[in-house]
């Protein structure tokens, strides 16, 4: 028979492999610049980005807009993280085999975003992007149209869940949904779905998984700041951005604790005294 210890010692190794594999990779930042345009609420948008993005999924990817013209009505919060989100996936930490935006479309593509609100049936606004990628540098153009008239005292961001799945070569789909905060402490749901075009690569599995997390984020009627962190996984099953870690390490215990059980002494039986035997003077 086998021994438990051979068996766990290959998994061992392969876990350690991958921890020092992730540990030793290096970061890859852009540069990135955009452009932003297109009417809501009957209003113009108008302004243009800046900040960086690590396609490793290493670091923390940042962006500032600023917005020459906002229209009335209308909050970027509205539509989650996704005045970024057509390049946001770039920067995500793939994990456990999955492929980021760019090692799936080599910066260079297109995304087209539909977004609705439940408590807002009436309102749609649609987005289209080009995004391009020269050396270190990224750059987008992205217009928005349609319309939104809900709250406008927005704050924050959480339970931003996404999904992809490639349902033909070259096309890729990302649904994702997320809970936007009020000041006044209520909430309401955002529903996007993108479609990204030009997509190199095949996805890795039938679907990948991911949590956005926005780290900082401020807003001054003019100004958007913030930075953000995704996070993969493949399947349907979405892990927030520490626990498959998290997880990782709980099974390497479990692992060690069982193998050091296979090395306990055992008494070889029969060798025990009985019960009744009398005590060696």
């Amino acid at each position: 028979m086998r021994s438990p210890m051979r068996t766990l010692v290959p998994v061992l190794v392969s876990l350690s492999a991958s921890l020092i594999l992730a540990a030793s990779a290096q970061s890859q930042i852009l540069t990135v610049t955009g452009n932003y345009s297109g009417g809501i609420n009957g209003g113009v948008l108008s302004g243009t980005s800046s900040g960086t993005i690590d396609v490793s999924g290493l670091g923390v990817n940042d962006m500032a807009i600023d917005f020459t013209s906002v229209p009335p009505g209308y909050h970027p919060f509205a539509v989650a993280c996704r005045k970024i989100s057509h390049i946001g996936g770039n920067g995500a930490k793939d994990s456990l085999g999955t492929m980021n935006l760019w090692q799936l479309a080599g910066g260079t593509y297109t995304a087209t975003t539909v977004y609705t609100w439940p408590s807002l049936p009436g309102d749609t606004i649609r987005s289209f992007a080009t995004v391009s990628t020269s050396g270190s540098t990224m750059q987008y153009d992205v217009n928005y149209q349609g319309a939104y008239h809900g709250f406008t005292d927005l704050v924050r961001l959480s339970n931003y869940r996404l999904q992809y799945t490639m349902p033909t070569p070259g096309v890729l789909v990302e649904d994702a949904s997320g809970t936007v905060h009020r000041a006044g402490g209520g909430t309401f749901v955002v529903n996007t779905r993108t479609v990204y075009g030009g997509v190199e690569k095949p996805l890795p599995f039938s679907s990948q998984s991911g949590t956005f997390k926005i780290n900082t984020y401020t807003f001054d009627g003019s100004d958007y700041r913030f930075s953000w962190n995704v996070t993969l996984a493949p399947g349907s099953a979405v892990p927030g951005p520490e626990e498959w870690q998290l997880g990782l390490v709980g099974l390497v215990l479990v692992l060690l604790g069982a193998a050091a059980m296979t090395r306990s002494p055992r008494v070889p039986a029969g060798t025990m005294p009985r019960r009744d035997a009398p005590l060696m003077s």
